[in-house]
């Protein structure tokens, strides 16, 4: 029996984000091989599960995103939350898993999705006054 491991590349899989600050990273997914349509319902979906510290911006649904036909590349872009109490600085992960499959080529068993390290780090100025 041979296994054949359908991978996709990510990149960067490595991300530094500052709380609170507007600016986001974006993280593009390449699949190896290409996508194609083989059911109604549509493409493949990705589910990103991410910590409560990290937002997923401008996805249709919170964490979830459809990959598109061929081998074209897909974005997402992620930015550090902004919490009221606060956020949890150091290394976090977003972990990306298969949502929805259309056949059973994209068995879970088989696709390969690598972890997306997010670092996270807050920064304060503060500004000294001299009267």
């Amino acid at each position: 029996m041979s296994f054949i491991s359908v991978s996709f590349q990510f990149h960067p899989t490595v991300v530094t984000v500052e709380s609170c600050k507007l600016s986001t990273e974006e993280i593009t997914i390449t699949p190896t091989i290409p996508i194609r349509k083989t059911d109604p319902r549509g493409l493949p979906r990705i589910r990103f599960r991410a910590p409560r510290d990290v937002d997923l911006v401008d996805t249709k649904s919170s964490c979830e995103i459809e990959l598109q036909e061929g081998t074209n590349r897909t974005t997402v872009k992620i930015k550090a939350a902004c919490k009221q109490g606060g956020v949890s600085e150091g290394l976090q992960v977003i972990i990306p898993e298969l949502s929805y499959r259309n056949s059973l080529f994209w068995d879970r068993g088989n696709v390969d999705l690598p972890k997306i390290w997010v670092c996270m780090f807050y920064s304060m100025i503060i500004n000294f006054y001299d009267y």
